[in-house]
């Protein structure tokens, strides 16, 4: 493993072009695969960075769930248009939010235990209560395969791009998760693991223990180690 940048984070994000996005705190670095910073962007007034959602580099979305904003960014992290604020549509409990492939923006309302996706005027769209039992999601992501992901502190539960639930795997994660294809890439007691959804086995990526965050790509494997630090360790089997 190799060290890639300077950058220290608190979580970090990719790209459809391999791109990386370190988060540490209200600030966001951009780097590209091989360590070199290409932007940067921070707004103390908003707080810390609760998520990130970079698939689409052209149009990349911050979630601020303390100040209740969502952010847009082009590819220079600059900023696109106002900040979308929750509050004043009367969205206080919203505590996790992604943005999807059919531009729809999905929220998750702890207190109603409700799925919602809004316009980017937050107009809602729809609403889908949640019936499943000691809810209490940490992580909302939303797939190219048009599925969303809860992250929960027992399963990673699949909806369908209606907020229909399809199933869930018991994979346990200490901190945010990936999902490439069928694996679920996640740490578990500082240990890199991954979960293969068609055949319901995981295994453990033994290359490096004491990491809070491992994210893969078709040529490394990307890592947070103990101290934030961002690492790197060849692929030598192509990630599907």
């Amino acid at each position: 493993s190799e060290r890639v940048s300077d950058a220290v984070g608190d979580y970090i994000s990719c790209d459809i072009r391999g791109n990386l996005y370190v988060v540490n705190g209200a600030s966001l670095v951009k780097l590209d695969r091989s360590g070199n910073k290409l932007a940067n962007y921070e707004d103390f007034l908003l707080g810390d960075i609760s998520s990130i959602d970079s698939d689409n580099p052209l149009k990349i979305m911050l979630f601020y769930r303390d100040a209740g904003k969502i952010v847009f960014l082009d590819d220079k992290l600059t900023v696109i248009g106002e900040p979308l604020d929750l509050f004043s549509q009367n969205l206080q409990n919203v505590t996790l939010a992604t943005y999807s492939t059919d531009n729809k923006i999905w929220l998750y309302d702890e207190v109603a235990k409700d799925l919602i996706a809004v316009d980017f005027h937050l107009n809602v769209i729809s609403r889908n209560h949640l019936t499943i039992s000691d809810l209490n999601p940490s992580q909302f992501l939303s797939l190219q395969e048009k599925k969303l992901v809860l992250v929960n502190t027992d399963a990673v539960l699949f909806f369908d791009a209606f907020g229909t639930y399809l199933n869930s795997y018991p994979v346990v994660p200490d901190t945010p998760i990936q999902v490439v294809g069928a694996r679920i890439y996640y740490t578990h007691d500082g240990i890199m693991m991954f979960y293969l959804c068609s055949q319901l086995w995981g295994s453990s990526l033994v290359f490096h223990s004491g990491t809070r965050q491992v994210l893969a790509t078709s040529d490394y494997y990307y890592y947070l180690d103990k101290d934030r630090q961002l690492y790197r360790h060849t692929v030598y089997i192509q990630v599907k």
